[in-house]
């Protein structure tokens, strides 16, 4: 579909280096960051615990240090 957008001639300056950078025409590049904008808004958000997941049946805990055990031991001074 064609869409005509009007838009700052200084912001459209900048889209192009950047669509330039990426190897790709304005009109893909802008399509492109649209389409990763939409579909960012549509996946809700994760916490570390879903991203790390637990398939294997292992706790995320098992992959965090132990700070228990370094605050129980003795503060020795020279």
């Amino acid at each position: 579909m064609n869409v005509t957008l009007k838009i700052d001639d200084e912001l459209c300056r900048q889209a192009r280096h950047r669509a330039v950078d990426a190897n790709m025409s304005l009109s893909a590049w802008v399509a492109e960051v649209l389409k990763n904008a939409v579909y960012e808004a549509e996946t809700p958000n994760q916490t570390m615990v879903d991203l790390i997941g637990d398939d294997d049946g292992r706790g995320f805990e098992e992959f965090l240090p132990d700070r228990k055990a370094d605050l129980e031991r003795p503060i020795e001074f020279p």
